[in-house]
């Protein structure tokens, strides 16, 4: 006969629990919010710099609510989004 698990409901809570605070505390960095907004790093770290208390030399890294105020605010502010194009000469 096999015992009965009281802790049963508890564990699965706190199995539940704990990924969701592994998932929302994870660290992003500003290449991953460069790539969220389609930018490069160069550009958001720029903007970063302008908007941002930060240490010199210290990486960025932000939490998953704070990444998307940054997205918020970054798209609120009018920056544009980098636009890649080749150009070619006309051969004619």
């Amino acid at each position: 006969m096999t015992p009965a698990r009281p802790n049963a409901p508890y564990q699965a809570f706190s199995t539940l629990a704990t990924q969701c605070i592994v998932t929302n505390m994870t660290n992003l960095d500003a290449n991953s919010i460069a790539r969220e907004l389609s930018i490069t790093s160069e550009k958001l770290r720029k903007w970063l710099r302008d908007n941002e208390p930060h240490h010199p030399n210290d990486r960025w890294l932000f939490t998953r609510p704070e990444a998307d105020n940054i997205k918020r605010r970054y798209r609120a502010s009018g920056e544009r989004r980098v636009v890649r194009a080749t150009l070619r000469a006309d051969r004619s």
